[in-house]
């Protein structure tokens, strides 16, 4: 079987190919805020120990500091809101797994 070649000259410079806006946002994301990441951290090992407590009260540390802190963007005040949603999800989905009352969540989980 013979092997098929093309000889290209060395002066020609193919361009590289544009990558679209959303696709490199997920390559590259946004920075978040260290010590949100380590209280997301500490939190996600709570919820994998069954300290349903701290879990909680880790949950209202971080929703105390975002009620404070005020967003600079749009991305940024969306991006907090959803990561607020994911950790109330999961620690009533803790509650519900554990099958007692969650604390502070206003409504009992039977």
């Amino acid at each position: 079987m013979r092997m098929f070649s093309v000889l290209v000259d060395k002066a020609v410079r193919l361009r590289e190919p544009a990558i679209p806006d959303k696709r490199l946002t997920r390559v590259n994301p946004p920075a978040v805020n260290r010590l949100d990441e380590g209280v997301m951290e500490v939190f996600t090992l709570a919820c994998a120990a069954s300290d349903l407590e701290a879990a909680a009260d880790l949950l209202a540390l971080v929703e105390k500091w975002h009620a404070r802190r005020p967003d600079v963007d749009e991305a940024g005040k969306r991006q907090t809101s959803l990561r607020l949603r994911r950790m109330k999800g999961e620690l009533e989905r803790q509650y519900i797994m554990k099958g007692s009352h969650a604390r502070g969540m206003g409504q009992a989980v039977s």
